[in-house]
C-alpha cells in the first residue's frame, strides 16, 4: 500500500509537466554553470533570450494550433515570406511601418487561407499545410529571387536592437507570451479553443461554429508567425526564401515539451514558455561548450521524439 502511494506520488509529479520542466530547468542551469562559469553572465543570459525570441514566438502559434487539435507545418515557410516582403516593401520605398503592418497583414491572410481550407476540406492540417508549406515558400523564391534580400535604404525600426537596454525582439516575445496567455485564460474563444481540440464533436454539439473557429485559430497564428518574422529581421538585418526553415522542427520541439498534447485540448503557454527555455538552454550549453551545430541538430530531433513519446504515454494513462 506505501509503495502503491509513493507511485502514485512520483507519477503525479511526473505528469506535473510546468514542476517537472522548472526541475530539470535549475538542475541543468546550476550543472553548466560549473563546468563553465560564463553560462550564469548577464551577458550570456541576454544571449540565451535573445536567441530563443524567434523560436519562442513561432512555438506560442504553433501551441495555439496544437491546443485546438490542429497541425501547422508551414510556420517556417510563412516567417520567410513574410521577411521577404517586408525587406522588398521596404526596398522599393513603402515607409518602413506600413511595410511591416502589410507584412504582418499577409502573413495573417495566410493564416486564414489555412484555417479556411482545412475547416472547409476537413483534410488532416498536416497534409493542407504540407501545401500550403510549399506555396509560401514558392512565393518567397519568387520574391527573393533566389537572393539574399538587403536592405538598400536606412532602417530605424528593423534595425533598433535594444530598449532600455534590453533586446528589442526579446520584448516582442513575451509581449507575444502574455497576450496569449491572457487570451486562451480569459476570453470565451480562448475556451472554445481548449474544446474544440478536446472534442470536437462535443463542442459542435454544444454550439460552436467550427469553421469559423478554426479559420480564426489559424488567422491568429499566422499573425504570430508575422511577428516571429519581424523580429528574426531585425536580428538578421536581411532576408531570405530559408531564413526559417528550422523554425517549424523547433516550434513543434518547443510546444511538445512544454506539455502541449499533439491530439489536442491540453497544454498551457506558461508549459510552452518552459519548453522553449529549456530547448534554449540545451543549445547554448552546446555552444559553449562547443558542440557542433550538426550534431545540435541530431540531439534536438531525439528530444522531440522523447518529449512525443512521453506526452503519448501521459495522455493515455490519464485516460486509463
Amino acid at each position: 500500500m506505501i509503495e502503491l502511494r509513493r507511485s502514485n506520488t512520483a507519477q503525479g509529479l511526473f505528469r506535473n509537466q510546468i514542476t517537472f520542466l522548472i526541475i530539470i530547468i535549475v538542475v541543468l542551469s546550476i550543472i553548466v554553470a560549473l563546468v563553465n562559469d560564463r553560462f550564469l553572465s548577464v551577458q550570456n543570459i541576454t544571449n540565451l533570450f535573445k536567441q530563443i525570441s524567434v523560436t519562442g514566438i513561432s512555438s506560442i502559434a504553433m501551441a495555439l494550433v496544437l491546443i485546438s487539435g490542429g497541425f501547422d507545418l508551414s510556420v517556417g515557410s510563412l516567417i520567410s515570406l513574410v521577411a521577404c516582403i517586408i525587406a522588398t516593401l521596404i526596398n522599393k520605398g513603402i515607409p518602413e511601418s506600413s511595410a511591416i503592418l502589410i507584412g504582418i497583414i499577409a502573413g495573417a491572410l495566410c493564416g486564414t487561407l489555412n484555417g479556411f481550407v482545412i475547416a472547409k476540406s476537413r483534410c488532416a492540417p498536416v497534409i493542407i499545410t504540407l501545401g500550403t508549406m510549399g506555396v509560401f515558400k514558392g512565393f518567397a523564391l519568387l520574391i527573393a529571387g533566389g537572393n539574399i534580400i538587403n536592405f538598400k535604404v536606412p532602417v530605424s525600426i528593423l534595425t533598433k536592437t535594444e530598449v532600455l537596454g534590453f533586446p528589442t525582439i526579446v520584448f516582442i516575445y513575451l509581449f507575444v507570451v502574455v497576450f496569449v496567455f491572457l487570451f486562451l485564460k480569459l476570453t470565451v474563444f480562448g475556451k472554445r479553443i481548449y474544446a474544440i481540440g478536446g472534442n470536437e464533436e462535443a463542442a459542435y454539439l454544444a454550439g460552436i461554429n467550427i469553421a469559423v473557429s478554426k479559420t480564426l485559430i489559424y488567422t491568429v497564428a499566422g499573425l504570430i508567425v508575422s511577428l516571429a518574422a519581424v523580429a528574426l529581421l531585425m536580428r538578421l538585418g536581411s532576408a531570405s526564401a530559408v531564413m526559417g526553415d528550422a523554425y517549424t522542427l523547433n516550434a513543434v520541439a518547443s510546444a511538445v515539451i512544454g506539455g502541449i498534447a499533439i491530439s489536442g485540448g491540453k497544454g498551457s503557454v506558461g508549459g510552452c514558455f518552459l519548453g522553449i527555455l529549456l530547448l534554449g538552454i540545451i543549445s547554448n550549453a552546446m555552444n559553449i561548450l562547443g558542440v557542433t551545430a550538426f550534431l545540435q541538430q541530431v540531439i534536438l530531433g531525439l528530444i522531440v521524439v522523447i518529449a512525443a513519446v512521453v506526452s503519448q504515454l501521459g495522455n493515455r494513462d490519464r485516460s486509463v
